[in-house]
């Protein structure tokens, strides 16, 4: 849908919001741009913290998810079986973590980037439309927003610390990548983007978008290209709060103390798993040596009966159940005690 002016209605929105913002506060509209460019960063920032904060918590999981990995490749099993134990075994650490993979998912910039586009946009529009004050109300030596920058001033401003914040993003990225040969997709991922030279072809390929857009940037009118500045210039902030030295300023911890955090978790996956199993082979065996008690005739109603006395004392956690099977050999019945869940077999006693 397109208003009178043939705008968008969603960049006469946001025409609208620079208007009241500009009218509201009084200020000129260097400043009105300023200011806008700001309260978006700053709407989004609580997300792009979230963001990094579990994504640091993740990270700091990787020597523990690669002891996991170890132990699941020594377990015995099919490939498929291992790969299945493994997804279950690495939820679980990442549940006691109290991490996930959904957490870790850009929000910030998912909100921010159609925010930016379209105040981008609408700032776009109102120096076409030479909105009144847009052409007097500049600062320094780009006094006209509506003309490109005379001077190229601020288009080079603007490259240099796209290029600046690339380098960083790309840097922060680097770390110690796995060997291991049993990887997820997510894994495979973020181990190229840790590999040296893909960070390098990276910083190639960004760095020379940057550059190639140059002349069209350089001809946008200098109001637009000062509102991106801005925004780039509070990237660089962000960065600095987020991934640099200002991380003890917002509350994220420093990666080494991450790291020590999540050291351990993994034996204490491993001895809850050994507890279990151990538990599981007493249930069964006391489940067996009552059924051995009943070797003359299959009375499945006394299995059925201990099985739920056993449930009541809180003895048995298994999924277990009797039924009575024919042994295709001999001819005679047995009582079989199988998972609920599965039908499969776990123990039985022929009579």
């Amino acid at each position: 849908m397109n208003d009178e002016n043939g705008d968008f209605r969603i960049i006469a929105i946001a025409k609208s919001a620079w208007i009241s913002l500009h009218e509201k506060t009084g200020l000129p509209w260097w400043a009105t741009l300023v200011t806008g460019a700001f309260v978006i960063r700053a709407a989004t920032f609580p997300l792009c913290w979230y963001g990094q904060y579990h994504a640091d918590k993740l990270s700091s999981l990787a020597p523990e998810l690669n002891r996991v990995r170890s132990y699941v490749s020594r377990s015995p099993g099919t490939s498929l079986q291992k790969i299945r134990t493994f997804r279950r075994l690495r939820q679980e650490l990442l549940k006691r973590s109290d991490s996930s993979s959904l957490k870790v998912i850009p929000y910030g910039k998912l909100a921010h980037v159609p925010l930016f586009v379209t105040a981008a946009a609408s700032v776009r529009r109102l120096t076409f439309q030479k909105y009144p004050g847009f052409e007097s109300e500049g600062i320094s030596w780009f006094q006209d927003l509506t003309a490109p920058d005379p001077w190229y001033i601020l288009p080079m401003l603007n490259s240099a610390i796209l290029i600046a914040n690339t380098e960083n993003s790309l840097k922060a990225a680097e770390s110690p990548s796995s060997n291991s040969s049993k990887q997820s997709l997510q894994d495979i991922v973020a181990t190229s983007l840790r590999d040296p030279r893909v960070v390098d072809w990276c910083k190639i390929i960004l760095q020379g978008v940057t550059i190639l857009v140059f002349p069209l940037v350089s001809h946008l009118p200098s109001g637009v290209v000062f509102f991106w500045t801005v925004n780039s210039l509070l990237n660089s902030l962000q960065q600095f709060l987020l991934i640099g030295r200002g991380r003890r300023y917002i509350g994220l911890q420093e990666r080494t103390e991450l790291f020590a955090q999540s050291k351990g978790l993994a034996d204490s996956l491993f001895r809850d798993i050994d507890s279990s199993v151990e538990d599981a082979r007493l249930q069964l065996s006391r489940v067996q040596k009552f059924i051995m008690e009943y070797s003359k005739e299959p009375l499945l109603y006394k299995v059925e009966e201990f099985l739920r006395n056993e449930r009541r004392l809180k003895r048995l956690t298994l999924p277990l159940v009797a039924e009575i099977r024919k042994d295709e050999t001999t001819g005679k019945n047995y009582i079989a005690i199988v998972m609920e869940s599965s039908g499969e077999k776990q123990g039985s006693d022929k009579t």
